[in-house]
C-alpha cells in the first residue's frame, strides 16, 4: 500500500437554533436563473449575545412546510442546518446562512454554529482567513475570529484547518446584565490542523 495521504476535503456546515422571527419571506433572486427563495431570521439570543441569524431556503416544499409549521406554532424552537456564508457590506463582512433542511426543536440553547474545513490563506491579528472549495461550487473565502489570539499561534499559510465555533459577540453580558455592545461575529471555540485522511460527506 502506498503511504501517500489522500486530499483533505473541504467542507461547510452551519446549524442554527432558536425562533423564527415573523413569517419566511418569498424574494426573488437576480442570479443565474432568477429562482424563488424564501429569507428567514432566526433568534439566537443566548450568553454569546444577541444574535440574529439571517438565512434563506431555495426549496419550495421545505419552505412551505417551514411556514405551515410557524402558522401552527408560532413562538416554537427550530432547527436550521445549512451553509454558513459571508458578504461584504459597505467595507464590513458580514455572516449569514443557506439552509436546506429544518426540523422542530426546543431550542434551549439557542445558537448559531458552524463547522468549517479549509486552507488558510491569512492569518492577521484575530482574523483568520479560509478557502473553501467544494465539488460543484466556486471557491468561497470566509473569515473566522479567535477570542484568544494565542489559538492562532502556529497556524500557517497554506495550512488545512477545521474551524469550529458561533457567531457571537466577543463580550457579552457580563454577571449584571450589562452589554458592550460589540458587534456580532464567528467566533472559533475550536482550531487544529488536519493531517490525513478526512471525508465528512
Amino acid at each position: 500500500m502506498s503511504d501517500e495521504k489522500k486530499p483533505i476535503k473541504h467542507f461547510n456546515k452551519a446549524t442554527v437554533f432558536g425562533r423564527v422571527d415573523g413569517v419566511p419571506t418569498r424574494k426573488q433572486s437576480k442570479e443565474g436563473k432568477a429562482r424563488p427563495y424564501w429569507r428567514i431570521k432566526v433568534v439566537c439570543a443566548s450568553h454569546r449575545g444577541n444574535v440574529l441569524a439571517y438565512g434563506r431556503i431555495w426549496n419550495k416544499e421545505k419552505a412551505e412546510a417551514l411556514i405551515d409549521y410557524l402558522k401552527k406554532n408560532p413562538s416554537a424552537g427550530v432547527k436550521m442546518v445549512g451553509f454558513f456564508n459571508q458578504y461584504e457590506k459597505e467595507g464590513q463582512i458580514l455572516s449569514n446562512f443557506t439552509w436546506y433542511d429544518w426540523s422542530p426543536n426546543a431550542a434551549e440553547d439557542p445558537r448559531a454554529a458552524f463547522v468549517l474545513v479549509g486552507k488558510v490563506t491569512a492569518v492577521k491579528d484575530d482574523t483568520l482567513v479560509l478557502e473553501l472549495t467544494r465539488e460543484g461550487n466556486e471557491p468561497e473565502i470566509l473569515e473566522v475570529h479567535a477570542l484568544d489570539v494565542d489559538r492562532l499561534k502556529g497556524i500557517t499559510d497554506g495550512d488545512i484547518v477545521e474551524a469550529v465555533g458561533y457567531l457571537r459577540s466577543k463580550a457579552p453580558e457580563d454577571e449584571f446584565g450589562r452589554s458592550n455592545n460589540s458587534p456580532i461575529k464567528p467566533y472559533i471555540e475550536e482550531l487544529k490542523v488536519k493531517e490525513g485522511d478526512f471525508a465528512p460527506f
